[in-house]
């Protein structure tokens, strides 16, 4: 029987019916690939294998006397998958449930490459679904992906999460849903105590080559001087706007805990608006440009090392 005739789907896409077939792999909707074993056996130690074992008699009848292999994965999973199989570019995969099938799939067949680049499309993906990404990640048991997914969602709001969840949400354990909660409060609290702290604004004068006197944007030619202890009980002294600034930088933080929070648009926004004297002007722009990038790295640190503590 050809294929012409065969009651199945000849696949339209010409790298994936090539001229040199010597197989025919068959979807579980019938749509049909006309590949070449030695492509499938260099991008899969699993096809290798299976072309050096006898066809079992479920295998489906011949097309144009090619040996047909019947597979379990749809025509929309196998037409992304079987092009890392043939020599072009990588597809992009940019939708969520599209990546998590094809890093299934490539783990089931053994394909290295696929299976990094699906791995890397559901990251990417999981910025733009965060709390869906968490969900599936967790019932397909992908610790990479429970991991950076868990990390994307420490962007979302605590109302969000509770008030608009996706449904994939029913798909995981109530100890999965408490386990991202207690992981979005430790780093809330942990960043929060760290960005307030002297211990690491010490650290970052001392890289500059000042001596830290625990004072920050307190020169004396300025005014409206404040102060506050940090969790050590140290005392910072500072113009009243840095103090204020950080503070809401914190609120802003318990609410998004990532380093995308901390703006320089904000520190310099609210330099400007406590009408600082010229010694300050000179120094301020690239400054507080400076310091917001250092703390921004900051609070990535310690979201990283919280993020290890709950997924080593």
């Amino acid at each position: 029987m050809s294929l012409a005739q065969s009651n199945n789907k000849s696949l339209h896409l010409p790298e994936l019916n090539s001229a040199y077939a010597d197989i025919v792999l068959r979807s579980s909707d019938n749509t049909e690939y006309r590949m070449a074993k030695s492509m499938l056996s260099q991008a899969s130690p699993f096809f290798e294998q299976m072309f050096t074992l006898p066809q079992p008699e479920t295998a489906g009848e011949p097309q144009d006397d090619l040996p047909v292999i019947p597979l379990s994965e749809p025509g929309e999973v196998l037409d992304v998958l079987l092009r890392f199989c043939v020599p072009q570019p990588p597809p992009k995969l940019d939708d969520l449930t599209v990546a998590l099938r094809i890093l299934n799939a490539s783990k089931k067949y053994d394909m290295e490459w696929a299976r990094a680049v699906a791995n890397d499309a559901f990251a990417r993906c999981a910025e733009k679904e965060p709390l869906r990404a968490y969900c599936l990640a967790c019932k397909h048991d992908l610790a990479d992906g429970v991991r950076s997914a868990a990390r994307h969602c420490l962007r979302l709001s605590l109302e969000h999460i509770i008030d608009s969840p996706p449904s994939d949400v029913e798909d995981i354990s109530g100890a999965e849903l408490l386990r991202l909660l207690q992981y979005r409060r430790s780093c809330r609290d942990a960043v929060a105590t760290r960005v307030l702290s002297w211990a690491w604004l010490s650290e970052y004068y001392a890289s500059l080559g000042v001596v830290p006197r625990n004072k920050v944007w307190a020169f004396d030619c300025c005014t409206q001087a404040g102060s506050r202890n940090d969790d050590q009980g140290i005392t910072i002294t500072s113009r009243q706007w840095w103090l204020d600034y950080m503070l809401q930088t914190v609120d802003k933080l318990r609410v998004s805990t990532w380093e995308g929070t901390v703006r320089g648009e904000d520190a310099l926004a609210a330099f400007i608006q406590s009408g600082s004297c010229a010694r300050c002007c000179a120094a301020a722009t690239s400054d507080l440009v400076h310091f917001t990038q250092h703390m921004a790295k900051e609070v990535a640190a310690v979201i990283s090392e919280t993020t290890q503590k709950f997924w080593p």
